[in-house]
């Protein structure tokens, strides 16, 4: 009789969000007044997904074609639609077999479900209300999820896709999704807690979640779907050590054309830079061939010409064919691909140094940035800092912005190793005068400082806030997830709590899969 009452004191919520009109997503709530002509929902099945112990796949049968959509409501009365940032697809949707993904709903939770259909007619039918209870998150995830809401109003409403180790930076890692709330409601762990080496990476791609750089030995980046299933492997198997031929590391993650683009070692015995690689995923398939077989063939010849990624890389770059000697071991953290412009920006770690590389020619266009290594600090990149502010140290996270500033985040390593603290910035360049200015940075406030020994990501968003994320190694500081103002004002913020070797890498925001029905 509880749930009863839940779900009939939801509908009325939900009669009344849509008499009073709440914007242009209204159409994917239900609504009770609407007609429902001849519409039946027939064969209604609600299963838990076999991957992933939050979400629910509801199946059924309407007597017409229809589009359709799954509204779902707590103890608490919350309720949400999974009709949130997908609207124009599934209006263009309309079929009789159904089959929603519910993904929103948080762990050991009660929750109540029903499925919603409309025909091209406007005419809307609700099944029943069917009883579903979400499990406990894995072992590795049961940590204190705090979340500090400041300003929502302020926030960016989409999700947060994170790339969570639990527990150090080497992994194991879990890909973690949580709401405009704090709460996870999405992980994913393909490879069932093996340790990475450099935390990997997790990205959306095309409704996707893409998963490499840093995987586990032996192991194959992989793309999942969001009911946890593995879509794709790529055709290069993780090599043994971090630095071996063919061993992906940081960053893998779509380019603005849909291909993928990451870091790969070169297996050179000379240096340890890198080879920038970008693919069409179905060119790099397991499918396709086993690439792993022609980088040990060129390890073993200790050239390393590639001539094999003519047939399969829609781009690559070899660093040690463009370094000077004394940048060879840059080792990256980072490559962006901006089509547009035909540039690819590549972050050396090591040498704190960023580079802008010509995709056309392979040419180095600039460098900017002072080298971090003990032994080469003398080496300035092409750009002079107008107010005399400090180049990044060892940063991560680095990329353009739509407006053409670079973002750092900043680990700081310019006041030692025992002194240090991290500086979200955010630099403009002038290509007439080669000079860097600052227009943001933050912390200015040294009680506000932070440590961060490893990782570490910041985001644009489209509000003009930025997403950061807080790295790894931060004892005796939370790792936390936040949103930042230009002005300094922290919107939310998410503490994950257990250890300092617990913490966020890096991460994005993601389309909202549900959105909250007020």
């Amino acid at each position: 009789m509880r749930r009863l009452t839940i779900w009939i004191m939801a509908c009325v919520a939900l009669a009344g969000l849509v008499l009073s009109g709440c914007g242009e997503d209204d159409d994917f709530i239900y609504d009770p007044d609407a007609p429902s002509g001849n519409l039946t929902i027939s064969n209604l099945e609600v299963s838990s997904l076999p991957n992933m112990s939050l979400g629910a796949k509801v199946s059924f049968t309407t007597s017409d074609t229809a589009r359709s959509w799954v509204e779902f409501c707590d103890n608490a009365n919350d309720c949400w639609t999974t009709a949130a940032d997908n609207a124009e697809a599934a209006a263009d949707t309309f079929q009789t077999e159904h089959e929603v993904l519910v993904i929103g709903m948080g762990p050991d939770a009660d929750y109540v479900l029903a499925a919603v259909a409309e025909d091209e007619d406007g005419n809307q039918v609700r099944s029943d209300a069917h009883d579903f209870q979400t499990g406990s998150l894995p072992q590795e995830l049961d940590l204190e999820f705090q979340w500090e809401s400041h300003d929502p109003e302020r926030a960016d409403p989409d999700w947060i896709l994170a790339d969570l180790a639990y527990s150090d930076w080497h992994g194991p890692n879990v890909p973690v999704v949580f709401n405009t709330e704090g709460v996870p409601v999405w992980y994913a762990d393909p490879w069932e807690g093996k340790d990475g080496d450099i935390a990997y990476q997790a990205t959306w791609y095309e409704g996707n979640i893409l998963i490499g750089g840093g995987i586990p030995e032996d192991e194959r980046p992989v793309m999942v779907d969001l009911a946890g299933n593995i879509v794709w492997e790529a055709a290069f198997v993780q090599a043994t050590s971090m630095f071996s031929a063919g061993t992906t590391h940081h960053q893998f993650h779509p380019t603005p054309d849909g291909n993928v683009v990451t870091l790969m070692m070169s297996g050179n015995q000379n240096d340890d830079t890198d080879i920038l690689v970008e693919f069409d995923p179905n060119n790099m398939a397991r499918s396709t061939f086993d690439y792993s077989t022609i980088m040990a063939e060129e390890e073993e010849d200790d050239c390393c010409t590639l001539d094999q990624f003519e047939s399969a890389a829609e781009w690559y770059w070899v660093g040690y064919e463009h370094f000077t000697d004394e940048m060879m071991n840059s080792y990256g953290n980072s490559v962006h691909v901006y089509p547009e412009v035909g540039e690819v920006l590549y972050h050396g770690r090591e040498r704190s140094m960023l580079f802008c590389i010509d995709i056309e020619s392979g040419d180095i266009k600039w460098r900017f940035g002072q080298d971090s290594h003990p032994d080469t600090s003398h080496i300035i990149g092409d750009f002079t800092i107008a107010d005399g502010s400090l180049f990044p140290r060892e940063a991560h996270g680095v990329k353009r912005t739509n407006e053409g500033t670079l973002l750092f985040y900043d680990n700081g390593f310019y006041e030692g190793e025992d002194d240090h603290h991290v500086r979200l910035v955010e630099f403009a360049l002038d290509f007439d005068d080669m000079t860097a200015e600052v227009v943001w940075q933050y912390p200015t406030q040294e009680e506000d400082w932070w440590q961060s020994g490893i990782g570490g990501d910041i985001i644009s968003l489209p509000n003009d806030n930025f997403l950061v994320f807080s790295g790894m190694d931060l004892e005796p500081q939370p790792h936390r997830i936040f949103e930042v103002t230009r002005g300094g004002d922290i919107v939310w913020e998410l503490y994950i709590n257990g250890g300092h070797n617990r913490g966020v890498y890096s991460g994005e925001k993601i389309p909202a899969l549900a959105r909250r029905i007020e």
